[in-house]
């Protein structure tokens, strides 16, 4: 069961996935975290949420 999704990349990006897997998705109850990986630094990827982190 996915209960935390991060998605690192841009919107066109975060969108597709987000419809790909929105059929899994649907009946779950699930945090959704996008974030622009062009805003993220060495400080601001320690400061994600551990299921962000790679």
């Amino acid at each position: 069961m996915i209960k935390r999704l991060a998605i690192i990349g841009y919107g066109a990006i975060a969108k597709d996935i987000l419809h790909t897997l929105s059929p899994l998705l649907e009946e779950q109850v699930v945090e959704v975290l996008i974030l622009k990986r062009s805003a993220l630094s060495d400080i601001d990827a320690d400061a994600l949420p551990s299921f962000a982190k790679a």
